[in-house]
């Protein structure tokens, strides 16, 4: 789902984690700020990086596409 201020690599579904196990953690990629979101599976209860997020004052889509592509996740470009 895309957001306003912020590029989405979703690597993991919402769904396959357990509810309320979400965390954020402020992480820098490439020398630029990003945000690593981790969650609890439900399956196995391992605690997984579950989505990344860019913010668009720091990353361009093409560049925050390009590191989603590498980890083998679901872009979705800030909204206009």
């Amino acid at each position: 789902m895309p957001y306003p201020q912020e590029h989405s690599c979703r690597l993991v579904e919402p769904s396959e984690c357990q509810k309320d196990s979400f965390r954020r953690k402020s992480v820098k990629i490439k020398g630029k700020p990003a945000t690593h979101i981790f969650a609890r599976l439900k399956t196995t209860g391992k605690v997984v990086l579950q989505s990344m997020r860019f913010p668009k004052s720091s990353w361009s889509a093409a560049d925050a596409g390009s590191i989603c592509t590498r980890n083998k996740g679901t872009f979705h470009p800030a909204k206009k």
